[in-house]
């Protein structure tokens, strides 16, 4: 399969300026599908989005609690099961919980 590029097209202006503009993380959205996933009871969405919230918003602090609770719901699922949420978990996730491998468990004080 053979793409071509439209070189011209690809760096005028206007959609260099747009191009930049899809590739920032919009925290608004992430912000409406992480509460809407609480809303469904989707704790591995919402856990998703929030720790996306903690790394990426001006404000992250808001989000800490919110992270928190979504990821001790999602584990309760998990031990319902008798599964270990660990190996589920996206990067982002553990980065933002402050989880590098081990039990799965929450930390007490995330950074």
């Amino acid at each position: 399969k053979v793409v071509l590029v439209d070189q011209e097209f690809k760096n005028n202006p206007d959609e260099k300026v747009f191009r930049a503009h899809k590739a920032t993380l919009d925290t608004w959205w992430h912000q409406v599908q992480a509460y809407e996933a609480v809303a469904k009871e989707d704790w591995y969405a919402a856990t998703f989005h929030f720790a996306l919230l903690v790394k990426h918003a001006s404000d992250q602090s808001k989000f800490r609690d919110d992270l928190q609770t979504a990821y001790q719901k999602l584990v309760g699922r998990f031990e319902k099961e008798d599964r270990s949420v660990a190996a589920f978990l996206p990067a982002i996730v553990k980065e933002s919980l402050g989880i590098f491998g081990g039990t799965g468990a929450a930390p007490r004080n995330p950074r």
